[in-house]
């Protein structure tokens, strides 16, 4: 499936955080029979624990929000994206200090990162652990001398099961039905880092024929040419990243074969560095001291490289999308979008020095900018709500707690109504201490 045109991507993004603001003033009009269908639907809705869900119809699998998916995969590409930004910058520092092995996982946690944002922003979404539906499970027992010992409950997502197995979900943007059409499909549970990889070749592989070598960003193609040895030591002949047919040959044995080089290349760098460093002390004496100081810092820089090239795809990427959906929202509601989607994300923490430090912060699109901003520029974190609403629904002699804890998205991208959870209603005391979202 070929990916969609920024253009394209944009437009989806803009019907989709259309529908989705359609969808929230629906929903904030609603009125619950109980709390427990209140707390039920607020979760599965808008809080980033539960969200994407699915469930199975006909044999399909389809998402509760599939009328505006596309904010969730933007929401993922630009919450990878960022943590792959500052993982570049924690590498810079680690490589500075002498820490090879940390320098080796940061580097490469950059790139994992960023591989799953640029995956996202063309229209493919990976989610290894989807959720289907939520259920009521006790995490604690209640101290208070009015109802010692009773359960307290809260909800929890529950894992997707398709044909009675749990399966990865593969969202794909379908370019013939730009309106938000996401197709689902299940897939086998294998390692997280050879489905990524894999996945990205594919995309690699398509862009080659689609729209030739150029298409692909010099620090990029470098990376691969890392593995032009591997290709002649296997017989395959000499191959290299200045034709695309060499560029083929790299993408295939790296990503795509059954057993690819690059989480291989991972696993002995971050997990086996003491076999790799006595490796590189063997060849030290034969390398280029003016090119890399020491030998086993060579699988970082490698990475490095990777990183820097995707950080600045991705950053042109996004900017060029949002752009595209600016045109259709214009700015006030595109502003909107950006924040609303970076808190259905999920990320509370991010090292804002970092990311500022990474040296793409300025090039990024403004929307970026003013969403992350004012969150991180003074903290690290997103001080979490700590407003519970809790209830009974035992009896008054065996009580039974259910609780609540209101998530990040409230209120900024769905307001509570006051008659969704009514005091009077409370048959056990809840703590209700609040602060400010943001």
């Amino acid at each position: 499936m070929i990916s969609p045109t920024v253009e394209e991507y944009g437009t989806s993004l803009a019907g989709s955080f259309q529908a989705l603001t359609k969808f929230k003033g629906t929903f904030e009009a609603r009125a619950f029979k109980d709390c427990d269908e209140a707390a039920e639907q607020l979760s599965i809705y808008w809080d980033p624990r539960f969200l994407p869900n699915f469930e199975v119809v006909n044999g399909q699998i389809r998402s509760r929000q599939g009328d505006w998916f596309t904010v969730f995969a933007f929401a993922e590409a630009l919450s990878e994206f960022l943590i792959g930004l500052e993982e570049l910058s924690a590498y810079e520092i680690l490589e500075q200090k002498d820490y090879d092995q940390f320098a080796n996982f940061a580097s490469y946690t950059s790139c994992f990162h960023l591989v799953d944002s640029f995956l996202c922003l063309n229209g493919l979404y990976w989610l290894p652990s989807p959720t289907g539906n939520c259920e009521w499970k006790e995490y604690r027992k209640i101290t208070h001398p009015k109802a010692l010992g009773a359960p307290a409950c809260e909800l929890e997502p529950l894992r997707l099961k398709f044909k009675g197995r749990p399966v990865f979900v593969l969202a794909r943007l379908n370019r013939s039905h730009l309106d938000s059409r996401w197709i689902f499909e299940p897939k086998d549970i294998r390692s997280l880092h050879v489905s990524r990889w894999k996945c990205f070749g594919e995309v690699l592989q398509l862009l080659l024929n689609e729209s030739g070598l150029e298409s692909i960003p010099k620090r990029v193609k470098r990376f691969f040419g890392l593995f032009s040895g591997h290709l002649t030591y296997k017989g395959y002949g000499k191959a290299d990243t200045k034709t695309a047919e060499g560029m083929r040959k790299l993408i295939g044995v790296t990503c795509l074969d059954r057993e690819p080089l690059v989480p291989r290349l991972r696993n002995i760098a971050v997990y086996d560095n003491r076999s790799m460093d006595e490796h590189f002390r063997l060849v030290a004496q034969i390398m280029d001291s003016s090119i890399i100081d020491s030998p086993s810092k060579l699988v970082a820089k490698h990475f490095n490289q990777l990183g820097l090239g995707l950080a600045q795809w991705q950053t042109d990427r996004l900017k060029e999308i949002l752009s595209a959906a600016e045109i259709i929202l214009g700015r006030d509601q595109c502003q909107t979008m950006v924040r609303r989607a970076f808190l259905l994300s999920g990320m509370v923490e991010l090292d804002f020095i970092k990311v500022v430090q990474s040296g793409f912060y300025d090039d990024l699109h403004w929307t970026i900018r003013d969403a992350i901003g004012p969150i991180f520029r003074h903290r690290r974190f997103i001080p979490l709500q700590t407003h519970t609403f809790a209830w009974n629904v035992g009896t008054s002699k065996r009580p039974v707690c259910h609780t609540i804890r209101i998530p990040a998205t409230i209120p900024d991208v769905v307001v509570l109504q006051s008659d969704w959870f009514p005091r009077k209603k409370l048959g056990l005391r809840s703590t209700m201490s609040r602060t400010s979202a943001l």
